[in-house]
C-alpha cells in the first residue's frame, strides 16, 4: 500500500522481503511489446483520491462486463479497499456500481502487546460460475492488517492476513459474509483462522507462509486459483512461487507450483507476482508480473505483464521451450515508469488485456488502469 511522504508515493504491491541476453528465445515469435499507446480507464463515480489498481475482468453469459479493482486512498492514514464497476460496451467505458470490501480499524496482539491499525483489502480476483445458483459470482482477495499510521510496506503485517471470500447472486451485491479461505502454514495466528491450509493440499506448498495476488477461472467444471506463495525466509531470500490450486466444488486440491522464483531472473528481475488466469478461443492462460525488489520489503519495480499458454491447466503443465523451460507467449512492458498486474477476458473486445500502471508524475492518481487492446490468443 502507498505511503505519500514527502510528495512521492512508495510503491506497496510486496508482500516479504541480471537480465537475460537471450530474452527473445524465450518468447513465441509474436511481439514483446506493443507500439501502441495504452489508453487510460477512467472509472465514472470513482473517487479515490490516489486512483485504482489491480483489475479483475469478468463477464457474464449476457454480455456485460465486471471489473473488481482496489480503490487507493494513501497517507498516513491510508486505505485500500474493493470496489466493483460495470461495462455495456465491452470495456470501452467503466461506471463504479459499488463498494464491495471496506477497510475497517482494528487492534490485534502482536509481541504481547496491543496495535492498532486497518485491515486492508487488495489484489481481488472474480469469477463468475454459472454452476452454482445464487452464487454464481466470486470474490477471492487478499485481506490483512497494517499499522496505523502507515509509513511504509513495513507497516503491513502480512502475518495476520488471509485470502478471504465472499459470493453473491450478481455483481452489484448483495455480496455473502466474508470468509477466511486460504492460510498459510502458521498464519494466520490465534484467535483467526482460515479454512484451508495451504500445505495441506500439496507436498511441495509446505513451506509457504503467505499468499497474495491470486487469479481466478471456472473452466470445464472446475474452479482454479492461482497464487503469489512466498516461503519462509529460512527457506532463502525472495522465494515467491507462483502455485495453482483448483476445487470441484466441494473440495480443493493442489495442482502444483508453475513458476519457481528462480525463473524470474531471466526478466531481469526478482519473483513473479501479480498472477492471473483466463480463457482466449478455447486456449487456458497464467499471467505473471516479474518483480524487482530492494532490500527485504520494499517494491522498486514491476517490470510489466509476462503470459504463458497452459498444455493442461487440469494438471498444471506450461508449454515448454525445447529446454523445457516454461514458453513465454507475449510480454507487455508499462509504458509508464510501473506496471503489471494485468487481466483479460475474451469478451472485453474494447479494451483487450487491462493492465495497471503506476508512475509517480501523475500525483495525487498515481495508481491508474489501462486497456492496451492486446488479445492473449492473437496468433
Amino acid at each position: 500500500m502507498p505511503a505519500l511522504r514527502k510528495n512521492r508515493i512508495s510503491c506497496w504491491f510486496t508482500v516479504i522481503g541480471g537480465v537475460c541476453g537471450g530474452l527473445s528465445c524465450l518468447i513465441s515469435g509474436a511481439w514483446a511489446q506493443s507500439a501502441e499507446t495504452y489508453i487510460e480507464i477512467v472509472i465514472r463515480g470513482e473517487s479515490a483520491a490516489n486512483g485504482t489498481y489491480d483489475p479483475s475482468l469478468e463477464y457474464g453469459t449476457d454480455g456485460v462486463g465486471w471489473m473488481s479493482y482496489s480503490s487507493v486512498i494513501a497517507g498516513k492514514n491510508a486505505k485500500v479497499q474493493t470496489a466493483i464497476a460495470r461495462s455495456d460496451d465491452q470495456g470501452r467505458t467503466w461506471m463504479r456500481t459499488g463498494l464491495v470490501n471496506q477497510a475497517m480499524p482494528g487492534t490485534i496482539k502482536l509481541g504481547g502487546r496491543d496495535v492498532k491499525g486497518m485491515w486492508w483489502h487488495e489484489v481481488s480476483t472474480l469469477m463468475h460460475d454459472p454452476s452454482d445458483p445464487g452464487r454464481e459470482w466470486k470474490l477471492y482477495w487478499h485481506k490483512y492488517f497494517t499499522k496505523l499510521p502507515h509509513k511504509s510496506a513495513k507497516d503491513r503485517v502480512l502475518s495476520h492476513g488471509w485470502i478471504a471470500y465472499r459470493s453473491a447472486a450478481a455483481p452489484e451485491g448483495p455480496w455473502s459474509d466474508e470468509t477466511a479461505l486460504f492460510g498459510a502454514g502458521p498464519f494466520p495466528p490465534p484467535p483467526y483462522e482460515a479454512e484451508v491450509d495451504i500445505a495441506s493440499l500439496h507436498p511441495d506448498f509446505a513451506d509457504y507462509i503467505v499468499l497474495t495476488e491470486p487469479g481466478s477461472l471456472f473452466w470445464k467444471g472446475e474452479t482454479y486459483l492461482s497464487f503469489q506463495a512466498v516461503r519462509h525466509p529460512s527457506k532463502g531470500k525472495n522465494k515467491h512461487d507462483v502455485i495453482l490450486v483448483a476445487s470441484d466444488g466441494a473440495s480443493w486440491k493442489g495442482i502444483g507450483v508453475l513458476l519457481k522464483a528462480e525463473l524470474a531472473k531471466n526478466f531481469g528481475a526478482d519473483i513473479f507476482s501479480g498472477t492471473s488466469l483466463a480463457i482466449d478461443k478455447g486456449r487456458t492462460f497464467l499471467m505473471v508480473t516479474p518483480q524487482k525488489l530492494s532490500g527485504s520489503f520494499d517494491a522498486t519495480g514491476h517490470l510489466g505483464t509476462l503470459v504463458f499458454e497452459f498444455e493442461d491447466i487440469a494438471s498444471g503443465q506450461l508449454k515448454q521451450n525445447p529446454d523445457g523451460s516454461p514458453l513465454v507467449i507475449h510480454y507487455l512492458k508499462p509504458q509508464l515508469s510501473k506496471g503489471g498486474q494485468a487481466d483479460y477476458d475474451e469478451q472485453n473486445t474494447n479494451g483487450g488485456l487491462v493492465m495497471p500502471q503506476f508512475d509517480e508524475r501523475n500525483l495525487p492518481k498515481a495508481f491508474r488502469i489501462f486497456n492496451t487492446g492486446e488479445r492473449l490468443a492473437a496468433d
